[in-house]
This record gives C-alpha cells, sequence and structure tokens, in this order.
C-alpha cells in the first residue's frame, strides 16, 4: 500500500495543480495547453480522503486503487472550465510528444477501481459527481475565506 499510497498521493498533488492551475490561467485570459493523449484517473482529494480513512480504519491491505472515473486530460480540463464558468477556448490541445518533458509518462495509466468498489462504503465518484462535490467544496472554501 505504500508505493500505492505515494502514487496516489502524486497523482491528487498533479490534479489538485491543474484544477487551481486552470482556473488561474485561464481566468486572466492565459492560454493553457493540456493533453489530449493522456487517459488518467482523477481524484477529488477529499474523497480519496474518506476512502484511505476508511481502509486504514477497516485495516484493509492490499493494493487499493481509490481513483475516480477515467479521464482524458484535455476533456478534464474542459469539463473544469465549464464547472466553473472559465473560458474553454483558452484550453489548447496538445500531445506528450510536443512537450518538453525529460520524463516519459505513460499515455493510458487509468487504475482499475473495482476492488474499491466493492470492498469500501465510500467509492470512487464518477466525474460528473465529483465535480459537482468540487464546485460545492470551492463554494464553501470561498465562503469560509
Amino acid at each position: 500500500m505504500h508505493h500505492q499510497a505515494k502514487r496516489d498521493l502524486w497523482l491528487v498533488q498533479a490534479k489538485a495543480q491543474l484544477r487551481h492551475l486552470a482556473p488561474r490561467q485561464l481566468e486572466p485570459r492565459k492560454r493553457v495547453k493540456v493533453l489530449t493523449d493522456q487517459h488518467v484517473s482523477p481524484t477529488l482529494n477529499t474523497n480519496l480522503a474518506g476512502m484511505v480513512l476508511e481502509a486504514a480504519e477497516r485495516k484493509i491491505t492490499g493494493t487499493l486503487h481509490t481513483a475516480e472515473a477515467t479521464s482524458q486530460w484535455h476533456e478534464f480540463a474542459l469539463t473544469l472550465a465549464e464547472v466553473f464558468n472559465l473560458c474553454r477556448d483558452l484550453i489548447e490541445p496538445a500531445t506528450t510528444e510536443k512537450m518538453s518533458w525529460i520524463g516519459r509518462r505513460p499515455k493510458d495509466s487509468p487504475l482499475n477501481v473495482n476492488r474499491a468498489m466493492t470492498l469500501l462504503n465510500q467509492k470512487p465518484l464518477e466525474l460528473d459527481l465529483a465535480f459537482e462535490v468540487m464546485k460545492k467544496e470551492a463554494i464553501q472554501h470561498e465562503l469560509n475565506a
């Protein structure tokens, strides 16, 4: 579970950066390049926390993928812009081969969440529900700020 927890933490951080970077760049009308050829399993951090807490409290062992539904980064960004009323036209499609990354990244790396769906009471969310929860959390955060 140690390696999976580290991978999930990295994915949550990467998605949190996209979630916060995209609105910050789109609000002042800056363009943002988002991959069209990479499929991932975005994870809402608050849902992940609940699933990890439940797994720990119930002492569930072994590999447990706790991601949300599979998405393509570009589709994810477009939906994110729609949910937060940002300009979708500023989201530019990009491919991994055009990115100047040193390390290779897999193009298709979604996680199989069947075990989590079977074992956990708090389940991975479908993306539309995850976006709904994310928006409610963002509104609540703004109210509390």
